[in-house]
């Protein structure tokens, strides 16, 4: 029997927000269209979609919200709603300044850190049990988050940054594949 799972990835939408580090959901995604056969693809006002089979018993639809970070909970409420996921069975994948550029924590649930677009869902369905897989973004001395977070990655950070995404993708399909508590002491190193 056929598993479909869903994995989100935060970001904002247009060309001015595309390489920044608040979008590094949004480059995983693309990393995972690239590294499977896109078999359908739907774009709605909300939301694009994107369905992979990541190997012959599994299959991902993949997910960029097309509302602004801070409305992400909207789109993926109107998707759930209309495909009758379990908001506990998405995998969602965003940046978190708090840990070290390039760390991946992988959690089954918990509260939004901070971050706007977690916040968003949370309100939005009312609850906080969903998997996530938070990429670090590294902190910053400057005390102006948005400006950090919506900044673009430094030469350093970019010569490791496709690294990251590739590690991340890879994390989100062993993640779907062997079940969150083996994808967790795999991927959660210190």
């Amino acid at each position: 029997m056929e598993t479909t799972h869903v994995i989100v990835g935060l970001g904002n939408p247009g060309f001015k927000y595309r390489k920044t580090r608040h979008n590094i959901g949004f480059m995983v995604i693309d990393e995972l269209r690239k590294k499977y056969t896109v078999i359908s693809k739907k774009r709605t006002r909300l939301y694009q979609t994107f369905e992979i089979n990541i190997n012959e018993n599994q299959k991902a639809i993949l997910v960029k919200p097309m509302t602004f970070m801070n409305n992400s909970g909207a789109a993926l409420r109107v998707l759930i709603d209309k495909h009758d996921f379990q908001l506990n069975k998405i995998l969602v994948v965003f940046d978190d300044y708090h840990l070290p550029f390039g760390k991946l924590r992988i959690r089954p649930k918990g509260t939004s850190g901070g971050h706007n677009g977690i916040k968003s869902i949370i309100e939005h369905f009312q609850n906080d049990q969903f998997p996530r897989i938070k990429i670090g973004i590294g902190q910053d001395e400057m005390p102006d988050v948005i400006r950090f977070v919506l900044g673009k990655f430094n030469k350093v950070e970019k010569k490791k940054l496709s690294e990251i995404i590739s590690n991340t993708s890879e994390a989100c399909c062993f993640t779907l594949v062997y079940g969150i508590d083996k994808a967790m002491s795999t991927f959660n190193k210190s």
